[in-house]
């Protein structure tokens, strides 16, 4: 049973963005499954840095746009960024430090980060973006 759904309120109307939004999700799913399915420590471990290299991947190709279409709050919102990129490593330097229970807490930080990030956060830029004819 997934974690996370993904609903239509997290749309930013944005197809590339809503993509990654959704994969997104499907990887904190598969880091749900991979942590209470028992599996190996690898496993874990690869589904985690698919994980933290998807949401580096996701931000830089938000920032280019806010960049190429001059949004206004392009900086603060990179800002964020690098908050929950430096936390999300720190969950992966603790996992391979040993630390075994990184996994419930770094969800319950994603999910509810996602989810906040999304609705708040990327929505402001959705009427900006559109009226630059960015869909």
């Amino acid at each position: 049973m997934p974690l996370f759904t993904w609903t239509e309120d997290l749309s930013v109307g944005i197809a590339e963005f809503d993509a990654h939004h959704r994969r997104l999700v499907e990887l904190i799913n598969e880091l749900h499954e991979a942590g209470s399915g028992g599996l190996p420590r690898v496993d874990l471990g690869r589904v985690l840095l698919s994980l933290s290299h998807y949401i580096i991947y996701h931000f830089l190709a938000e920032e280019e746009v806010m960049h190429r279409w001059q949004y206004p709050e392009a900086e603060s919102h990179r800002r964020e960024h690098m908050l929950l990129t430096e936390k999300t490593l720190g969950f992966v330097a603790a996992f391979h430090r040993g630390d075994e229970n990184i996994t419930k807490d770094l969800l319950v930080f994603l999910v509810s980060w996602l989810q906040n990030h999304i609705r708040t956060v990327d929505k402001k830029y959705q009427a900006f973006l559109t009226a630059k004819g960015v869909h």
